[in-house]
């Protein structure tokens, strides 16, 4: 029997907290189990508040049903969650983006280590390694980070950026991966994240262009 999955990416620019976002895309997964035939649930951007990545598989003998079951589906949530934007859907990339999603999450825990524990460099000193997302071909990983002193910002992310290639090494030796992305650093604010979801918004509209 046939089946199809996608990963359908939301944006939530109204979202003010993790709390509402998870209730608005709790309320979209339990209406679309509940008017279609399929399997929904969110399975990335697990802990951004203003982004969702929400998988749906269909099952069906009939392939035109399955393509019909997703644009309407789509079209459910554009017209039923006016405050939720779909930036596009991803078929059968799903297992990629869970790939990404653990390394963003192993490069998390793995430099929050590093940089807390392992460089001695009074300039990033109280430093805390916020999240972690990587590109999508998985070479370049974006770190967003805090610091206590919101004063010290510009400081300690040049010594970041003077250490990035000992993090960077570290981070190899740490990690069995192929290739070690390579590291940029951007200190951690609604601004950043916001324009983090534009640059995403970006991307996915040019690759369903190109597909």
């Amino acid at each position: 029997m046939p089946v199809k999955s996608v990963l359908v990416n939301l944006y939530l620019p109204t979202s003010h907290s993790l709390k509402n976002k998870r209730n608005i895309i709790q309320s979209i997964i339990k209406k679309l189990k509940n008017r279609y035939n399929a399997s929904v649930s969110e399975i990335n951007g697990l802990d951004k508040w203003q982004y969702a990545g929400v998988g749906i598989s269909v099952i069906s003998n009939d392939s035109i049903i399955i393509d019909k079951t997703y644009s309407e589906i789509i079209t459910f949530i554009e017209t039923n969650y006016t405050d939720v934007q779909v930036m596009g859907s991803s078929g059968l990339r799903i297992m990629q983006q869970h790939r990404a999603e653990r390394l963003n999450k192993l490069l998390h825990q793995t430099l929050s280590n590093i940089i807390g524990f392992e460089l001695c460099d009074s300039r990033i000193e109280n430093i805390n390694v916020e999240y972690v997302i990587v590109s999508s071909d998985m070479r370049d990983a974006t770190v967003f980070f805090s610091v206590l002193d919101e004063e010290k910002k510009f400081v300690a992310l040049a010594g970041l950026n003077n250490a990035s290639k000992v993090i960077r090494k570290k981070l190899a030796d740490s990690l069995n991966l192929r290739f070690t992305p390579r590291l940029h650093f951007k200190f951690d604010t609604q601004e950043s994240k916001a324009q983090h979801i534009e640059d995403i918004i970006k991307k996915e509209r040019k690759r369903n262009e190109s597909e």
